[in-house]
C-alpha cells in the first residue's frame, strides 16, 4: 500500500524576551537667576580750541624768525592801527608750532574834512561881517586867508571889513591838509551914495529954477564862482537894488555880460587858468622804513621793502692763533693739543754709562768699592759669602760713557679757530607809491 508522508513549511514561533530601555541626549534646561543692571560708556568727540600762549603783531610783512625777539604782544583779539600798510600776526602754540598771517590795510584816510565857513549878517550891511569857521576834530592846525593873502592861524571868528573871499584849510597830526573851503562876501556896502546937483537956468532969471539931483550909489562887488572842471562857465548873480551895470571883468581869462534881468546879471567867463588841481582817484602810501635782522643776504628785497644790510656775528666765536715754546721732544714734528710745528734738534745730554767687567779676584781687606782713574774705572768689593772674615770678593769694571742724547725744541702754533656764523641786519625801505590822478578846477 502506498505510504503517505507529510511535508510542508513549519515555523518556529518567535521568541521575544527583549527588555527595552531608552537612550539619547537629554538636556537639563538652563537656570538663570542672574540679575543685570545697565552700564553706559560713551566715546565723545569734542571740538575745541586751545589757548595760544604766544600772540604778537607788527607793522610790515615779516617772517617767523622776526618774532623771536620782536613784535607787539596781542592783548585780546583786536589791535588798532593808524596807518595804511601790511600787518603781520604771529602765533605759537604750547607744542611750539608757529604760524603767521598778513593783512593789507589801505582804507585809512585821516585827511581833515573841508572847513565850513558861515557869515553873519548875509543881508546888505554897512558894518563888518563876522565869518566863523568850523574845522574837523582832527585838525591840529587851523588856517585862513583873505583874498589869497597870507595864511593866518584861526583862533576866533574873524571880522571882515570889505567884500571879498575868505578861504580856510586844516591840517591833521600826520601833516595832511584838507581841501580848501571858502565863502564869498558881497553884502558889505560902506560907500555912501554920491549926490551931484545942478541948477537950470544958472543965469539971473525971474522964473523958477529947476534943480537936478544926480544921485548914484556906485559900487563894485566881487563874486566868486563855484569850482568847475570846465574853463567855460556861465553864472547868474543877484545884485539887490541894481540900477545899471557898468562892466564886468574876471581875475583870469575873459568875462562877458550875457544878460541883465532886473537885479539878476548873467556873466560868461572863459579862457582862464586853473585855480588848482584836485585829486580824483588813486592813493598815496608814504615811504616806510623798518629794521630787519637775521637775514642771509646783504641785499634785502621782500614785501616791497628793499635795502642793503650790514653783516654781524649771528652765532659762534673766533679764537686767534696762539704759539708756545716746547723743548725735550723726541720728534722733529710736534702735534699735540691742537699745536703743531717743525722743531730743531739740540744736544740734550749724555746717555746713561755702562760697566765692562775687567777682572775679579778674591782677597782680604776692607770694603773699598768706588771709582778710580778719574771716573774711568769702577771697582766693587763685597764680603765673601756675606762674611768679612772669609775675605772679600772684588770686581773691576771699566766705565763706558753713554752715547749723546739729542732732542728737539722750537715754537709750535695752534691755528686760529673761527666758527662764526654771519647774518645781515639794517634798515630797509618800502618806497612811497603814488597812483593819484588829478583834474584841473576853475574858479
Amino acid at each position: 500500500e502506498p505510504i503517505y508522508k507529510y511535508r510542508g513549511t513549519v515555523t518556529k514561533p518567535a521568541s521575544d524576551n527583549r527588555v527595552y530601555r531608552y537612550q539619547g541626549n537629554v538636556t537639563k534646561p538652563a537656570t538663570d537667576t542672574r540679575t543685570y543692571e545697565d552700564r553706559f560708556q560713551y566715546e565723545i568727540s569734542l571740538d575745541y580750541e586751545r589757548v595760544v600762549p604766544v600772540q604778537k603783531w607788527t607793522k610790515g610783512n615779516q617772517i617767523v624768525e622776526f618774532f623771536k625777539n620782536a613784535g607787539v604782544e596781542l592783548n585780546g583779539t583786536t589791535f588798532t592801527v593808524s596807518e595804511n600798510d601790511t600787518y603781520t600776526v604771529y602765533a605759537e602754540d604750547t607744542a611750539g608750532n608757529e604760524s603767521i598771517e598778513t593783512i593789507n590795510i589801505s582804507n585809512i584816510d585821516k585827511k581833515p574834512i573841508t572847513p565850513i565857513l558861515s557869515a553873519s549878517p548875509i543881508t546888505p550891511t554897512n558894518e563888518n561881517v563876522t565869518v566863523e569857521i568850523k574845522y574837523s576834530d582832527n585838525s591840529v592846525v587851523k588856517k585862513y586867508r583873505i583874498d589869497s593873502g597870507v595864511w593866518t592861524d584861526y583862533t576866533v571868528p574873524i571880522s571882515i571889513i570889505k567884500n571879498g573871499t575868505v578861504e580856510a584849510k586844516g591840517q591833521n597830526s600826520e601833516g595832511e591838509w584838507s581841501e580848501i573851503g571858502s565863502i564869498s562876501l558881497n553884502n558889505i556896502d560902506k560907500t555912501a551914495p554920491d549926490i551931484s546937483l545942478s541948477a537950470s537956468p544958472t543965469t539971473l532969471t525971474a522964473t523958477d529954477v529947476t534943480i537936478t539931483a544926480d544921485i548914484r550909489d556906485l559900487d563894485n562887488e566881487l563874486f566868486k564862482t563855484p569850482e568847475s572842471t570846465s574853463t567855460i562857465q556861465t553864472h547868474t548873480f543877484s545884485i539887490p537894488g541894481l540900477k545899471m551895470l557898468n562892466g564886468a571883468k574876471a581875475n583870469t581869462g575873459n568875462a562877458e555880460i550875457v544878460n541883465v534881468d532886473g537885479e539878476k546879471v548873467t556873466v560868461k567867463v572863459s579862457g582862464g587858468n586853473p585855480s588848482r588841481k584836485v585829486e580824483t582817484g588813486g592813493s598815496y602810501t608814504p615811504e616806510d622804513t623798518k629794521y630787519v635782522e637775521g637775514q642771509t643776504s646783504s641785499s634785502y628785497n621782500s614785501g616791497g621793502y628793499v635795502g642793503n644790510l650790514l653783516q654781524y656775528v649771528y652765532s659762534g666765536s673766533y679764537t686767534p692763533s696762539h704759539s708756545i715754546e716746547v723743548t725735550g721732544q723726541s720728534s722733529s714734528y710736534y702735534n699735540s693739543g691742537g699745536y703743531s710745528g717743525t722743531l730743531s734738534q739740540y744736544y740734550y745730554g749724555p746717555g746713561p754709562s755702562s760697566l765692562r767687567l775687567i777682572s775679579s779676584n778674591h782677597g782680604y781687606g776692607q770694603d773699598h768699592s768706588g771709582m778710580s782713574g778719574n771716573g774711568q774705572y769702577f771697582y766693587e768689593c763685597n764680603p765673601s759669602n756675606g762674611n768679612p772674615q772669609g775675605g772679600w770678593f772684588c770686581k773691576l769694571y771699566e766705565v763706558i760713557p753713554g752715547e749723546p742724547i739729542y732732542k728737539y725744541r722750537g715754537t709750535v702754533t695752534k691755528p686760529a679757530s673761527d666758527n662764526r656764523v654771519y647774518r645781515y641786519q639794517g634798515n630797509v625801505t618800502k618806497p612811497a607809491t603814488d597812483t593819484r590822478t588829478y583834474e584841473d578846477r576853475f574858479q
